[in-house]
């Protein structure tokens, strides 16, 4: 009996631990789930639009006035190269550069035009007439570096283009011939008078009572020639000036 009631008592004990325990369990707060299933998800951030790539125009140049052209689509002008001067010096200005020799222009030259050819002088002045005489005198320049050493068949052609008063070719006794040299410059003088014909003279007609002053100016890139003409009166009114551009002449560039 007494056995009974002390197991009745045991259960009765271990029935209310029991209930406890439960009641225990079941008050236990639940547990919480990991942060990565239970917390909210962080709202989504909006994605930002991509820029529109702005296509890259060629700079728009204005137009130009009729006519123009823009200097930075125009072709650059090649340098010209150095070119034999075509154009005399005014009178008494700097020295006239030949190309290997230079000569002084005097006072009272005008330049003259020339008229182009083959055989055309590089340089023209006409000579104001003397009073009394109906044309002026004229003085031409020239290069022909292929008649270098030719001196004495030059000087034999101006006298064939030359006759006396009396009608008759002149000779080289007609001639006053002279021959000077300046260090690398050799001046080669011939002055004649008559009635000139061809390349001689003023070409006025007939040839009239005319004279020549003709040079011959050698030099290492030469020779260069000068040959003056024009009416008796008028060449000795000139004669002084043309002698001083002869004898002017100096090396030059």
């Amino acid at each position: 009996m007494i056995r009974q009631y002390s197991k009745l008592i045991a259960c009765m004990f271990a029935g209310g631990f029991l209930a406890l325990e439960l009641g225990c369990e079941q008050q236990e707060p639940p547990k919480p789930s990991p942060a990565s299933s239970s917390a909210p998800s962080a709202p989504a951030q909006p994605q930002k639009p991509t820029p529109p790539v702005e296509e890259k125009k060629p700079p728009v140049t204005p137009p130009l006035p009729s006519g123009a052209e823009s200097s930075a689509t125009a072709p650059k002008a090649l340098p010209a190269p150095p070119a034999t001067q075509s154009t005399p010096p005014s009178a008494g200005s700097s020295a006239l550069d030949l190309g290997g020799v230079s000569i002084t222009i005097p006072a009272g030259w005008a330049v003259e035009p020339i008229a182009p050819g083959p055989m055309a002088a590089k340089f023209a002045y006409r000579l104001p007439k003397a009073d009394g005489e109906t044309e002026d005198g004229i003085v031409r320049i020239s290069h022909y570096a292929n008649m270098k050493g030719m001196d004495e068949a030059n000087i034999g052609r101006w006298i064939s283009q030359v006759k006396r008063a009396d009608g008759q070719p002149a000779t080289k006794d007609d001639a006053k011939i002279t021959v000077n040299e300046k260090g690398s410059i050799r001046i080669t003088l011939v002055d004649i008078s008559g009635a000139m014909s061809g390349g001689m003279g003023t070409g006025q007609a007939g040839g009239g009572n005319q004279r020549a002053i003709n040079a011959i100016i050698d030099h290492p890139a030469g020779p260069h020639f000068l040959r003056a003409s024009g009416g008796v009166a008028t060449m000795a009114k000139w004669e002084a000036s043309i002698r001083a551009a002869i004898e002017s002449a100096k090396p030059g560039q």
